[in-house]
Parts: C-alpha cells; sequence; structure tokens
C-alpha cells in the first residue's frame, strides 16, 4: 500500500489500538514507512494555527522539534525567541539584521516532516502570503532556506492579540467590534479577489494592534488557503482526500466533511460568522466544550445538522456570566441582549446558513450589511420567512405533502363528489372507488403530518396548522354526508375532529378544543352502537375521553374531568380484558389512569388515587418488558413517576417524593440522551421544576438553584420556538418561580425579586389572552404573593402590599373560575395572612382582624386561630384572645411550632396590660405552662429557629425578651 492510501485508511481508524494493529499489518518490515505515516497522523491531528500552543507528541517515536535557541542565526536574522508552534512549522520572532534593521516573524518547517505534500503545502502559503498587499493581511517579506536544508520565510510581524481578546481587554463596546469585523471582512475580500480562499478564518488568525493609538486588525496564516484559479495549482499541490481542513469551532458545514469538494469563498464568510458570533456573545454558535467532548464523527455532524441558536437566544441563556460579558462591552446585560436581538441576529445568523445559497455571498457584502446596520440603514438580512421554514417542512414530509396535492387534484376534478352519482358503469365505478381510496389514504397521511410535525407548533404556523386541520376535516364531513351509511368515513370524521381539538388544546383555546372534543365523543358513542369493529371505535373513545377530562381540568370543572376519566378507565379496562392485553390498550389504560390518579388526589380522595397510581405503573411495567426501547412508553412512565412524587409532597413526605423524583429525572435524561423532542423537552423541565421545588422546601438551596437555572434556560428555548403555545409560558414562570424561591433561601432577595418579576410577567400575558382560566389566575396569585415576600424583605413595603392586594384578587378570581379545591385554598389562605400581617404592622388592627377571620373561614387551622388572638390582644380583648389559646393547645395534635405561638400570644396579653395596673400573673402562669410544654422536647436551637422564621415579625420582635426570661425560669 502507498504512504498516502495507508494514511487515509490509517485516518479513518477512530480507535488507537485498531490503528496500531492495522499498521503493524500493513508495515511489518518498512518501519520507514510507518513512521512517515505516523508523522502524517500527529500533523493532522495537531494541524492548527502556528500561533497556538505547541502540540504535545503522543508517541515516543517522533521526534520533538528542537527550539533554536536565542541569538540563534537563520541566514540575516538573529532569534530572539518562539512565539508560536503548530502541526507544521514553527514562527520564532527576530531581529533582521540587514538591510534594514526591524523585528520580523519567521517561520520555519519543522524537521523530519519534509513530504512533498507538506513542502507543497507551505510553498503554497509563501506565494499565497506573497500575492497579497493588504494593509490588513500580514505581508511576506523574504524567504529562503536554513543551513540545515529547512525552508523558511520571513513575515511582517504582528505586535499584537488576537481580536476577541483585544476586544475584551479594551472592553470594546459591540458597535466598535462591528468596526473591526468590517475591516477583517474586506481583508478577506481583497484575499478572495487575489484567487485564495483562507478556510481557516478564526479569532487566533486575526490579530489585532494599535497604530497611531488606534486598532487595527491584520490576518495571519494562511498555510490551509485554497486557490480558486490555477494561481497556486502545481503538481501535487493538494488537500489530501480525507483531510479535515480548519478548526473545528469555525469550521463551516462544507468543511466538515472528508470529500470538500464545495468550499468556495462562502466558506470564509461562515468562519466570519462564528469570529462576529463569539465577537458578540462570549462564545462560539458551538460551544467548544460540546465540540470536544464528542466524537470528531458526532462533531462533524452536529456542525454539517445542528442550528445553533440565535446570538440573542445564547445570551439570554448565559444568566451568571451575562453580567460579566456585557461589563467586557461596556453595557448592560439587557441591553446587549436586545442590542443583539433583531438585525444583528439576522446578519449573524444569515452567515451562519447551513446552505452555502443562503449565505451572504461575498465577505463584502457581510461588511456592507454591517455598516448599514451602524448607521441605520435597512439591512438586506432577514429572519427565515414563513414559506422557507413552509419549504423546509415540505422537504420533510414529502410523500404526505404530495398527497395532499394528490387529494386536492382529485377534488378539482370531482372524482369524490361525483364519482358514485354519476358513473353508473361497472368499470368506472372501480376507477372511482380506487381514486376514492387514494385521497382518503392521503389525507390521512397529511393529518398526521400537520398534527405531529413539531415545526408547525412553531408561533408562525399554527395558524397554518389550524386551517390545513380544519380543511381535512371538511373533506370528512363530504364524505360523511354523500355516504351516511359508511362507518368508516364516520370514524375518519371524528377522528380529525379529535385531531383539531388537540391542537386547539395546545394553543390554550380550551373552549373550543372542549367543543371539538364533545362533538367528537358524540360521535364516536354513534358508532359504537352501529360499528361491526367496536373494538377500534371502543380505543378511539377512551382516548378521547382522556383528553376531554384534561380540557375540562384546565377550565376548572374539576368534577366533570374526574367523571369523564372514569369513563375512560372503566371503557379500557373492559377492552383490554376483550382483547386479551392488546398492548395499545394497555399503554392508553395506564394514560388515563395516570390522570384520574392526579385528579383523584387532587379532590382529596388519596387513597383511590394510590391505588390508580399503583395500577398505572404496573401497566408501564409490563409494557417495558414486552417493549423495553418504547420512547413514547419511557416518556410516560417518567411522567407518572414525576405526579406520583409530588403526592408524597403533599403529604409531607419529602424523602419519598425526591427519590420519586430523582427516578423520574434519571429517566428524563436518558431520553433526552437518545433523541429531542419538543414535548420530551418540556417535561424534562417539568421534572427539574419539580425536583428543585422539593429541595426548596427541604431547605436545600444549593442544590435546587442549579436545578431550576436548568429548567429556566431550556424552557427560555421552547419558549422562544413555541411562543404561542402556553404550556411552554407556563413552564417557564414555573421556572423562574424556584429560581426566586432558591435566591430567597439563599436571603439573595434582590435576585428573588428579579425572578418573581419574571414569573409575574408572564402569567399577567397568558391572562391577558386567556382570562377564564383558573389555572392561569391561580399560579400569578402565587407568583406574586413570593414577590410581595421578597419585597417585604427589601422593606418595600407599599410595594409588598401591592403585591400581596394582587395576589389575593387573582386567587379570589381562579377560585370562582373553578370547583373548590384545595390547591387554591391554602394559597389564598396564605396571601390573606400576608395582608394581615401588613395591616398589623400599620396598627390597623380591625381591618387585619377581618382578613384573618376571612382565612380562618377559607381554611381552618390553630395558626389562623392564634393570629386571631393576638389580634384580639391588641383590639383589648385579653380574657377572650387567652380563652380561645387554651382551647387551642387541649388539641393533643398540636404541633410544637403551634405551641411556641400560644407562648407568644400569652407573652403578648402579659405585655399589653403592664403598664395598665392590671394583674396577668395568670396570663403569665398560662405561657408558662404552654412553653413548660415545648421544654425538653425542642432545643433551644429550635425554639431560636420557630422565632426566626415566624411570619409575625412585629411580635416576636416586640417581645422576644419576655418570651426569654420565661425560658430562664424553667430551665
Amino acid at each position: 500500500m502507498k504512504e498516502e492510501s495507508l494514511f487515509i485508511t490509517a485516518l479513518s481508524i477512530v480507535d488507537a489500538q485498531e490503528r496500531a494493529a492495522f499498521l503493524d499489518s500493513e508495515c511489518p518490515s518498512e518501519p520507514a514507512l510507518r513512521q512517515r505515516v505516523e508523522r502524517l497522523l500527529q500533523v493532522h491531528r495537531h494541524a492548527s494555527s502556528f500561533l497556538e500552543a505547541p502540540a504535545q507528541p503522543e508517541c515516543d517515536s517522533i521526534p520533538a522539534f528542537p527550539e533554536l535557541r536565542p541569538d540563534t542565526m537563520v541566514d540575516h536574522y538573529k532569534i530572539v525567541r518562539l512565539l508560536g508552534e503548530g502541526g507544521m512549522g514553527a514562527v520564532y520572532l527576530a531581529d533582521q539584521m540587514e538591510p534594514v534593521h526591524r523585528q520580523v516573524a519567521v517561520k520555519i518547517i519543522k524537521p523530519g516532516l519534509e513530504s512533498p505534500q507538506i513542502l507543497m503545502r507551505f510553498e503554497a502559503e509563501r506565494q499565497a502570503l506573497a500575492m497579497l498587499d493588504h494593509p490588513n493581511i500580514s505581508k511576506v517579506l523574504d524567504a529562503g532556506t536554513t543551513s540545515s536544508g529547512q525552508p523558511y520565510f520571513v513575515m511582517e510581524w504582528v505586535d499584537g492579540h488576537s481580536i476577541t481578546e483585544y476586544c475584551d481587554t479594551h472592553r470594546l463596546h459591540p458597535s466598535a467590534r462591528l468596526e473591526l469585523v468590517i475591516t477583517t471582512c474586506q481583508a478577506v475580500q481583497h484575499a478572495h479577489q487575489k484567487g485564495l480562499i483562507h478556510r481557516d478564518i478564526k479569532p487566533s488568525n486575526i490579530l489585532v494592534a494599535e497604530v497611531d493609538g488606534q486598532p487595527v486588525p491584520k490576518i495571519i496564516d494562511f498555510g490551509v488557503a485554497k486557490a480558486m484559479g490555477s494561481t497556486l495549482h502545481q503538481p501535487g499541490y493538494q488537500s489530501f482526500v480525507g483531510t479535515l481542513v480548519g478548526t473545528l469551532e469555525y469550521m463551516s458545514p462544507e468543511q466538515a466533511q472528508l470529500k470538500q469538494h464545495h468550499v468556495d469563498t462562502r466558506t470564509d464568510v461562515y468562519s466570519l460568522g462564528v469570529t462576529l458570533y463569539e465577537l458578540l456573545t462570549g462564545s462560539t454558535p458551538h460551544l467548544k466544550v460540546q465540540l470536544k467532548e464528542a466524537d470528531i464523527d458526532e462533531a462533524l455532524r452536529m456542525i454539517r445538522e445542528v442550528d445553533p441558536p440565535k446570538p440573542s437566544t445564547r445570551l439570554s441563556s448565559l444568566h451568571d456570566t451575562l453580567p460579566s460579558i456585557s461589563s467586557l462591552r461596556l453595557i448592560e446585560p439587557r441591553q446587549l441582549t436586545r442590542l443583539v436581538q433583531g438585525e444583528l441576529d439576522w446578519i449573524v445568523m444569515k452567515a451562519l446558513e447551513k446552505d452555502p445559497d443562503r449565505r451572504y455571498s461575498s465577505p463584502l457584502e457581510m461588511a456592507k450589511d454591517l455598516q448599514r446596520y451602524l448607521v441605520h440603514e435597512p439591512i438586506l438580512a432577514s429572519p427565515p420567512s414563513q414559506l422557507y421554514r413552509l419549504r423546509k417542512f415540505v422537504r420533510r414530509n414529502r410523500v404526505a405533502v404530495a398527497a395532499a396535492v394528490l387529494v386536492l387534484v382529485t377534488l378539482v376534478a370531482g372524482v369524490i363528489g361525483t364519482g358514485y352519482g354519476l358513473l353508473d358503469a361497472h368499470a368506472s365505478r372501480r376507477v372511482a372507488e380506487q381514486r376514492y381510496e387514494l385521497a382518503q389514504h392521503a389525507v390521512k397521511q397529511f393529518l398526521d403530518s400537520v398534527t405531529d410535525d413539531p415545526d408547525l407548533y412553531r408561533a408562525d404556523l399554527t395558524a397554518l396548522r389550524s386551517r390545513l386541520l380544519g380543511s381535512s376535516i371538511s373533506f370528512y364531513q363530504q364524505l360523511v354526508d354523500q355516504q351516511p351509511e359508511n362507518t368508516s368515513q364516520q370514524l375518519d370524521h371524528a377522528l380529525a375532529l379529535h385531531k383539531l381539538g388537540s391542537v386547539r388544546y395546545s394553543r390554550g383555546e380550551y373552549l373550543q378544543a372542549e367543543k371539538d372534543f364533545i362533538q367528537s365523543r358524540d360521535e364516536l358513542q354513534t358508532l359504537l352502537k352501529h360499528s361491526t369493529d367496536s373494538s377500534k371505535v371502543r380505543l378511539e373513545l377512551g382516548k378521547l375521553l382522556c383528553m376531554l377530562g384534561h380540557v375540562r381540568a384546565k377550565l376548572g370543572r374539576r368534577g366533570q374531568s374526574i367523571a369523564d376519566y372514569q369513563k375512560g378507565e372503566k371503557l379500557l379496562s373492559g377492552l383490554l380484558t376483550s382483547t386479551h392485553g392488546d398492548f395499545n390498550c394497555l399503554y392508553e389504560l395506564a394514560l388515563v389512569r395516570h390522570n384520574l390518579a392526579c385528579a383523584l388526589f387532587t379532590n382529596d380522595q388519596r387513597e383511590e388515587a394510590n391505588k390508580l397510581f399503583t395500577l398505572a405503573l404496573e401497566n408501564l411495567q409490563s409494557l417495558a418488558i414486552h417493549d423495553p426501547g418504547n420512547r413514547q412508553h419511557r416518556f410516560t412512565h417518567a411522567q407518572l413517576l414525576q405526579d406520583y412524587a409530588a403526592t408524597f409532597e403533599l403529604q409531607g413526605d419529602l424523602p419519598r417524593a425526591i427519590h420519586q423524583i430523582s427516578s423520574s429525572l434519571n429517566m428524563y435524561e436518558q431520553l433526552v440522551a437518545e433523541t429531542y423532542g419538543v414535548n420530551l423537552q418540556r417535561g424534562l423541565v417539568d421534572c427539574l421544576n419539580k425536583y428543585s421545588q422539593f429541595l426548596n422546601k427541604s431547605r436545600k438551596p444549593a442544590e435546587s438553584l442549579p436545578l431550576a437555572k436548568r429548567a429556566k434556560s431550556i424552557s427560555e428555548e421552547l419558549v422562544r420556538e413555541y411562543s404561542n403555545r402556553p404550556d411552554m409560558q407556563t413552564t417557564l414562570a414555573s421556572a423562574c418561580h424556584q429560581v426566586g424561591w432558591a435566591h430567597e433561601l439563599h436571603q439573595e432577595w434582590p435576585q428573588a425579586v428579579v425572578a418573581y418579576e419574571q414569573a409575574c410577567s408572564i402569567q399577567e400575558k397568558l391572562l391577558g389572552e386567556f382570562p377564564r382560566v383558573p389555572t392561569y389566575s391561580n399560579m400569578l396569585g402565587q407568583h406574586s404573593n413570593n414577590l410581595g415576600r421578597a419585597l417585604k424583605m427589601l422593606r418595600q413595603n407599599e410595594k409588598a402590599f401591592l403585591a400581596f392586594t394582587n395576589a389575593k384578587y387573582h386567587l379570589e378570581k381562579a377560585l370562582s373560575l373553578s370547583e373548590s379545591s384545595p390547591l387554591i385554598k391554602e394559597p389564598l389562605k396564605a396571601v390573606i395572612l400576608n395582608i394581615s400581617y401588613e395591616l398589623a404592622d400599620q396598627s390597623k388592627y380591625h381591618e387585619a382582624l377581618k382578613e384573618i377571620e376571612q382565612a380562618a373561614v377559607l381554611v381552618p387551622s390553630k395558626g389562623c386561630r392564634l393570629w386571631q388572638a393576638a389580634m384580639l390582644i391588641k383590639l383589648g380583648r385579653h380574657h377572650e384572645a387567652i380563652q380561645a389559646t387554651v382551647e387551642i393547645c387541649r388539641d393533643k395534635d398540636i404541633h410544637q411550632q403551634e405551641l411556641f405561638f400560644a407562648v407568644l400570644v400569652c407573652s403578648l396579653a402579659v405585655d399589653e396590660l403592664k403598664n395598665s395596673g392590671v394583674d396577668a400573673a395568670h396570663y403569665s402562669k398560662i405561657g408558662k405552662d404552654i412553653l413548660s410544654r415545648l421544654v425538653g422536647k425542642v432545643t433551644h436551637k429550635q425554639l431560636d429557629e420557630f422565632t426566626k422564621y415566624s411570619k409575625a415579625e412585629w411580635w416576636v420582635s416586640s417581645h422576644t425578651q419576655l418570651y426569654k426570661s420565661w425560658l430562664s425560669e424553667l430551665e
């Protein structure tokens, strides 16, 4: 095998041991040949800028590059020091001694790498630079050969830093960075006009030096330049087939393949786009760490196929690092994101298009668009149009769309409308029937594609999606009208209504979705009486009842929702028995049992709910045995574990809740590692939110905050892509809530306020669009309550009171829109108590008492009654208050913290009466007796914690000394 063939074959072998075995077998008696191939492999591994850090050899048989010492003479150039070393050569700073004295950069090829190809590439770089004459491209000054026979050439030395390092060191504003990119684009354009494509544009190859106090970028390293014409074409000068040219992070999609036949000037445009992206955001489109962690094939696939986030999207996802990134650009974090959003996003993403035909045609065109942006003129770049996205959808779904077009043609021709009525001849009827079946099959394919394709969930395409579904329903209605006795057509019509309702449900159009589901349900129930294939109709009806339960739950009709789930569960249970364990039926039964269990638990029917959770888990475990790789079943299993964990949390069993949610998260992580899916991503975010919530309740904010921030980052991206889906926005609001709660537990109040305000803003927008959905009112109320609490800690009392009042309004609205639910009543009680605390702070005791009485009626509790007793004392009704306190403390199930509050009520009474001449010894004795029940059962530290976390801060701070004196007497 020849040297080049050996190299190409060895390069394709990823595993090092397999590669070594291959070379052993091919070069058993030719050590020199093997050594040359290994050197070529090493060069390929370390091919990079000649100004990057030296690459370390991985094989002892390859000699290290002997570094030239200072003062060594190379012709009339005295070596000063090594500047850098790359795969092909080393670059030294040197003093030119004659005919003029100046500092230069001398590039010398490495010894042992004098293969014809390497020498040809080295010579090509020398010629390339010699042809270029531009103030922003490093010039070639001289060339020659060292005394040991190694070729070298001398370049202008650029005493500067990489463009990214220079911009960050000097804290350049984005507009100043754009100016440098414009100049760089013009220099690359010059190289293109001379017939050269650089192929390795990146920040370290764009050095910025100051000339007369102004930054001047200079492009260096044309070591992998490609000639467009015959300029550099000499025999033997070409890249090896299978050799990757460029640097991964800055490599264009057409470079990220072994056969680079389509590399042209637009390749450099892409790399300039990556550099611009990094200058704006501080990171490359495809993160360096992701590309390094992936194997080479996966990294190249990502470059070729995975669309990077827009620059503004990347900035929005940075969170912790955004302040430092924006400070390097002399701009506020929010202003930086807003500045990049829009036109700069469009310019960068046009340069980064995967399809070269959609990129800027030249660096000059990109530079002109940046100049237009800076002078506020209209730019050429624009976001992808609806038509472009639709074309992408068509390309992915050629069969379904072709079928749909065929339907339209068939309809226009009148085949379906007239086939049965006008064609009497047997042959003609057979043709009509065949066309009818083809059209019906086409509509089914089209309907499935329109329903399931994730691209059509995007905000700018969902209206189109609904219209397409609506047109298919009209088609089915025509069939039903023409053949009312045809049960197959009636079933298709009912299923089309089900699909349309599902789309409307995902868009938050719950009332319209409910109408579609009800009509579909009624049609399926009618069919069940007449269909010969009742099992299929029963299965579809069971699935439909589950969706009807979903939408009614969203509308706050819990009773109707439970009834729908129960009907679906009964129907599918019977069907499973009659079909002897059909797996499709088993899966749908697991789904409806899961949803029914959640609804019953919310309705305080916990025993029955737990039974259903257990049954649903058993169903899914059976499916896992039958089909262990089924991702949909595993996704549902993860959702079930997540919801089951929530029931343990509501029962106060946080350790078990955390154990269950951890199992759920593990399942999500495995699924996400295998595939990408919109609903899977949203499920992962929900799980992260729930996990974060449990940790917050367990007072583990250090563990909770990273989970919440990750959930927030993912959900922000989902909201940008699917802004029309309310579930995505709700998920983001929940993530913001959990971030705020974790900051609150860290006592980082300003950060908590920011997170809670963001959660409130999202929910306010949703509520504006869907004012009759109780879920949105409920969530806004809870977020506002948390915001008020954080504002209170910042002593912004007026804003806090306004937030509490707003929370009460929305929670009362949620309660009025839905059937009475503890999931709304408990948060409403907490808000009302917070309002009463604020009123007490203002000495408005009558108003505070009214609020407490309302809370006590809403959710009776000992805590409410004790707080009510405190207000009675403030209003002079001491005897009544102490009597109520003693009565409360007779309850054997009273909690230790409630006993602590009772002690404080008694201390408050004693303190109120001590200056009035009334003997309060009786009240003091009662207080000490209650306190004695705590001593020995709780530690002093726990008592201090009760004081610290008491919501009634005003009474604790006023009466701590009296309470402590009682405690000291008991000791």
